[in-house]
């Protein structure tokens, strides 16, 4: 199948290291477009800037024909204002992107699947986006190489400018309804009380609390406009920047124990109408988002197989 490449944009910080991993993968691809979005140093820490230009450094090393856009900003925006500036412009420069944080090391099937999957689907208002992540860990049969899902997974995505137009960081509908909308509008998303206490209490953090993030308004938007996620048949992504230092994800959980594994192609694609596969969906909600006693026990279980059998 001859499919132009998609754009990549490539989000970088402080971290020369994991930027070298991730232009690694980049550079097997190849994209004809390249868009590297930098964040500048925090106040009062003067080694961060050397650390911000070895980072943009790295990432600027490219050996191959392409186009290369940068948004460098020479202050520090944050998480929110970083990553949500910076995918405004890459969608005032393109209509699709393949999107990757510089921790997020992706297999190189994953831009070749999100590179299919953008093209196709790029006219199906109910897909919002295409993930390079799968949390089934085996427990989920697929017959094809991919499914819809109603969850929102964006270590290592692509979307089209169409479903980023959607995009509100201050989530207004959110804020706009009172208590009692919060829970009809809730009872109405999830079947599941855990799972309805789970994201209560993840919105509230970004809409009541002021959380420094971009990703939990995604979220909403995604499930507020009734869009399905293209799930790989395999976990694509590894996570390699879980550590005491970074912003919010300091402790390894369960997502970052998923293994990693390559797509075959031709793809195996799914035929008739977009729907969402409901048995996947199940076994997500059971094991990541429903926050009760007994949820979390089996969380906590089933988290401790796997890093037995990743460590051991």
């Amino acid at each position: 199948m001859n499919i132009q490449k998609a754009p990549v944009a490539v989000f970088i910080f402080n971290r020369p290291d994991n930027v070298s991993e991730v232009m690694k993968q980049v550079r097997l691809y190849k994209p004809e477009i390249l868009l590297i979005v930098a964040d500048g140093p925090r106040n009062g820490r003067p080694h961060e800037r050397n650390l911000c230009d070895q980072a943009k450094r790295v990432a600027l090393e490219i050996d191959w024909d392409c186009k290369i856009l940068t948004n460098f900003s020479q202050t520090n925006l944050g998480c929110k204002k970083r990553l949500v500036s910076g995918i405004d412009w890459v969608f005032e420069n393109v209509e699709s992107a393949i999107i990757i944080e510089d921790d997020c090391v992706p297999d190189p099937s994953f831009f070749l699947f999100a590179q299919e999957m953008l093209s196709k689907y790029s006219q199906e208002e109910r897909v919002g986006m295409v993930s390079g992540n799968n949390y089934l860990f085996n427990e989920v049969q697929l017959s094809n190489s991919y499914y819809f899902s109603r969850y929102t997974h964006i270590w290592g995505w692509a979307t089209w400018r169409r479903a980023w137009k959607l995009y509100d960081s201050e989530m207004t509908y959110w804020n706009q309804m009172n208590d009692s909308s919060k829970d009809s509008w809730l009872t109405s998303h999830f079947s599941s009380k855990g799972e309805r206490n789970h994201w209560r209490n993840a919105f509230k953090r970004v809409a009541d609390d002021g959380l420094d993030t971009w990703d939990y308004q995604w979220v909403f938007t995604m499930f507020n406009n009734d869009l399905l996620s293209v799930v790989p048949k395999h976990n694509l992504i590894r996570n390699t920047g879980i550590s005491a230092e970074a912003t919010h994800t300091t402790k390894v959980n369960l997502e970052s124990t998923a293994e990693v594994s390559s797509l075959n192609f031709p793809l195996v694609i799914v035929e008739g109408d977009v729907q969402q596969f409901e048995p996947a969906d199940d076994f997500e909600s059971r094991l990541l988002f429903r926050r009760t006693l007994i949820g979390r026990l089996r969380r906590n279980r089933f988290t401790s197989r796997r890093l037995k059998k990743q460590f051991h």
